[in-house]
Parts: C-alpha cells; sequence; structure tokens
C-alpha cells in the first residue's frame, strides 16, 4: 500500500507540475536526488518509469522558463527601441507549446476522468494571438523603459500567457480517452528542451536569472 502511495504521489508531480516545479526554481523543489528518496522503496522496474518521468517534467519546466527568460528580454529591448512594441510571435508560440507539455495533465477531468485531445497547430496559434494582443496592450501601457523579466511584470505576463492558454484550449472537445500522450516537441521547444539540458549542474536543472 505505501509503495502505491509513493507512486501515486510521484506521477502527480510529473503532470500536474506547475507548483512543484516553481518551487523547484526557487531552488526548493524536487530535483532528481530527491526524486531518487522518495523512490527508494519501489521495485527497480517502478524507479526506471517514475524517475525518466520526473527528469522530464523538470526538463520541460527548466526549458520553458529559459523560453520565457527570452520572451520578457526581447519585449524590454523592443520597447526601449521602438516604444509600443508588440512580443515575438514565435517566442509566445513556444511558450505555450512549453507550458502545455509540462502542464498537459490538466486536459483531463477531475471527475470524470475523461480527457480532451492534445492541442495542434490551430489551437496553439489561436492561444499564441490572444497572447501576443494582451501582452502588446500591458507593455505599451508604460510610457518608460521595462524590464519585462523584473518580478512584477513576469508575474502579470505569465498570467496573460496562462489566460491566453486557457481560452485557446477551453473549445477541445473531451474523449473517452483517460489518459493522454505529447507528441514530439516541436522546433521550438526541442530548442529549449535541449538549452535545459545543456545548463545542468550535474543532476539539478538551473533556471534564468531573475532581476
Amino acid at each position: 500500500m505505501r509503495k502505491q502511495v509513493i507512486l501515486t504521489a510521484l506521477v502527480a508531480i510529473v503532470f500536474f507540475t506547475p507548483a512543484a516545479l516553481r518551487a523547484e526554481e526557487n531552488k526548493s523543489g524536487m530535483n532528481r536526488e530527491q526524486a531518487e528518496g522518495f523512490a527508494k522503496d519501489l521495485s527497480l522496474v517502478a524507479r526506471q518509469a517514475v524517475l525518466p518521468a520526473v527528469d522530464a517534467a523538470v526538463n520541460n519546466s527548466a526549458a520553458a522558463y529559459w523560453a520565457l527568460w527570452d520572451l520578457l528580454n526581447d519585449l524590454s529591448a523592443r520597447q526601449k527601441a521602438v516604444g509600443k512594441p508588440g512580443p515575438d510571435q514565435g517566442l509566445v508560440e513556444t511558450n505555450m507549446r512549453l507550458r502545455m507539455r509540462g502542464d498537459y495533465g490538466k486536459l483531463c477531468s477531475k471527475f470524470s476522468g475523461n480527457c480532451k485531445e492534445y492541442p495542434g497547430d490551430k489551437e496553439f496559434g489561436k492561444a499564441t494571438q490572444y497572447a501576443c494582443k494582451d501582452i502588446k496592450v500591458y507593455a505599451a501601457g508604460f510610457k518608460t523603459a521595462q524590464n519585462f523579466a523584473a518580478k512584477l511584470h513576469r508575474a502579470k505576463i505569465e498570467r496573460l500567457l496562462e489566460s491566453a492558454r486557457d481560452r485557446a484550449m477551453f473549445s477541445l472537445i473531451p474523449t473517452r480517452k483517460t489518459s493522454i500522450q505529447a507528441p514530439p516537441p516541436a522546433a521550438g521547444e526541442e530548442k529549449y528542451i535541449q538549452l535545459s539540458l545543456q545548463k545542468k549542474q550535474g543532476d539539478k536543472f538551473t533556471f534564468p536569472p531573475w532581476p
């Protein structure tokens, strides 16, 4: 029974990661060493299944934060150069895709257990347009140059990204499936997934040096 509880907890961490991974960004979340501690009572087969999933979840989260770092710094540079910029559409879409890859458990209902299909290009395109419009309005509200990577701006823009994603994904039709699998990463996602791996320090993933 104890093993089942531990396995269930680890699976929850992998598929419902946002809070846990924001903690990891703040240096207090789960790294691979901690995951191994949780998994020590599992069978070898279970550990071989769980630990790579934990690694992948944290990698996807770190990749999303590095993509956000580039988006916010690019937005800051654009505002300084032209005054009222819009965000880079490609970076916004990559953020959308990485966020979904790290959090696609939310496509499954807590009540029925049924899941929506993983979003495709149409849904990501719609989410990107929503987010670009909202971020442009937000950035244009400042008369002087801003560092959009700063905590206050970053939190606001993350909320805009999440809101845009939720609006676009709301229309996805539920299926009878009770599980979901993410497709292979698109080129923009893969770039940041590999960047995240390159920036690892030992077994620990690193995150941007936020101001």
